[in-house]
């Protein structure tokens, strides 16, 4: 899951939008990259299609800096795609119904507050997943497969983001030469275990319930006004 690799137009630029519905950031340059050069020069797993980014890519030493560009030229933050905000929300919401019972893709917009078609592509990659089924017709609608409690939040993430990786050290087999010696990759290890403990820490099932207690909560507060 490479954080802040969530990536959109930028209209001042002219760029292109890498990714329906996300908020982010353009990676803006002179010449364009094909999306296995892009892979390898940020050593990032992602499921966001990038397809010909235009980018400033300069070779230093082996490694790569990117200019990356954002309204007022700030930098990106650090943060995960809309795509899987909603997935989140489409999951606890689903996990508030009784396991098996369905909901349609309007009722689930209603809930979520997310529009329509961006909705149904989110839902159908958590389908892909298995954690969502999918029953068809004019009766149909979309269920939880397994039941809320034996689905976590981590889960869901990479379903959308894929495999959680702060940075390319973590990554499996020699993805790099300094992370023998650097004093920063135990830094980032521990860093990259305290997101997934605390994200894989929670089931969609709790957040569910939280959910429904906090809002009960605000609907009594507001009841006393």
């Amino acid at each position: 899951m490479p954080l802040g690799m969530n990536l959109k137009q930028n209209p001042d630029q002219g760029g292109r939008n890498l990714h329906d519905g996300a908020v982010g950031w353009q990676v803006v340059a002179p010449r364009k990259q094909s999306e296995g050069e892009v892979a390898r020069a940020t050593g990032a797993v992602t499921l966001v299609t990038l397809r010909h980014v235009a980018c400033h890519c300069a070779a230093r030493g082996g490694s790569f800096r990117w200019k990356i560009i954002g309204p007022g030229n700030s930098i990106t933050s650090m943060q995960i795609t809309r795509a899987t905000d909603y997935a989140v929300r489409a999951m606890v919401h689903l996990a508030s119904l009784p396991l098996g019972d369905k909901m349609q893709l309007n009722e689930l917009i209603e809930a979520t507050g997310v529009r329509g078609s961006f909705l149904s592509k989110v839902v159908q990659r958590l389908v892909h997943a298995g954690m969502v089924t999918s029953h068809r017709g004019t009766r149909g609608g979309f269920s939880l497969r397994v039941p809320g409690q034996d689905v976590t939040l981590l889960d869901v993430v990479e379903a959308i983001e894929g495999p959680t990786q702060l940075n390319l050290c973590l990554g499996t087999g020699e993805t790099c030469e300094r992370k023998s010696w650097c004093g920063v990759h135990p830094v980032w290890q521990k860093a990259q275990l305290a997101l997934t403990e605390v994200l894989g820490g929670v089931t969609v099932a709790e957040l569910a319930r939280d959910t429904k207690a906090r809002k009960a909560e605000l609907e009594m507060a507001a009841g006393r006004q």
